[in-house]
């Protein structure tokens, strides 16, 4: 049985290797250029980033992609899942408002986890008429492949959308996305205060390289308010903060205050006094 491996515009990325292999094997191109140039034709810069962009059935009822999406308000194309919806459902409806819930993990291997819940339960929206035809089709066919690719072009056409600051994240999940994206590693922490666990709320610096230092506030309220809890700051202005490790608060506060960070909340206390 073939592999369901789609992509959103419907073909098959199994059926595009072949056709590649086939036209090496005629000694036309090398089986190198055949794939680099499939790639090419469906707008990826490479035959791996095209793999990345096909999304299949798991043997949870998931249909997944390795980086078919960005992270709203990133540049950070990440795996997303999304459960596969029963069309044989009565009360599937592809003429009513539809609704959205979309997830961020980065505990681990970051993901999305997109959601269709009922109406009013999430960020709603109506379908397309493609995206209704591309479901009707769907329906009719029984399809798990047409199935696939419906609910595929929808999630990437809802990650164009979706705002960032609509996610269920935490202040740690996007300050994680932008070390992501800058290559920023654990061993790159440069000063967080001894005197808490790590799963507390805190003022993380992390060398970035280029003489400059990510400040990011990592813990574990959710994003509420378009402040990014992230800022740099260079070197200097790191050297530049008091040694005062009998009042961690006031060293984090000039971090904050370096970095341009507005925190997330109201009063003129310590923000770590600060109820989250």
């Amino acid at each position: 049985m073939q592999k369901l491996n789609m992509l959103a515009t419907g073909e098959n990325l199994s059926d595009i290797k072949a056709a590649a292999e086939n036209l090496a094997a005629q000694g036309v191109t090398t089986k190198a250029a055949a794939l680099a140039e499939a790639a090419a034709k469906h707008g990826a810069a490479s035959w791996t980033e095209l793999k990345s962009r096909g999304w299949s059935l798991d043997e949870d009822g998931d249909i997944g992609a390795a980086a078919a999406c960005e992270v709203p308000g990133s540049n950070v194309k990440i795996q997303a899942y999304s459960a596969l919806i029963d069309l044989d459902d009565e009360y599937i409806d592809l003429d009513e408002t539809w609704s959205v819930n979309v997830s961020l993990s980065t505990r681990y291997t970051p993901y999305l986890y997109v959601s269709f819940v009922s109406a009013y339960e999430g960020s709603n929206f109506d379908l397309s008429p493609e995206q209704k035809a591309a479901f009707e089709k769907a329906i009719e066919t029984g399809s798990k492949a047409d199935a696939i690719v419906a609910q595929a072009a929808l999630i990437e056409d809802v990650m164009w959308w979706f705002e960032k600051y609509w996610l269920d994240a935490t202040t740690k999940d996007i300050c994680n996305l932008q070390r992501l994206e800058l290559g920023i590693k654990d061993e790159d922490l440069f000063w967080r205060r001894p005197d808490i666990d790590e799963d507390e709320q805190c003022i993380a610096v992390y060398d970035a390289g280029d003489g400059e230092m990510l400040v990011c506030i990592e813990g574990s309220n959710l994003i509420e308010e378009e402040k990014a809890p992230y800022g740099y700051i260079t070197y200097k202005e790191y050297n530049d903060v008091p040694d005062t490790p009998d009042d961690y608060a006031k060293m984090e506060e000039a971090f904050l205050v370096a970095a341009g960070i507005q925190a997330p909340f109201a009063g003129s206390r310590s923000h770590m006094d600060q109820p989250w």
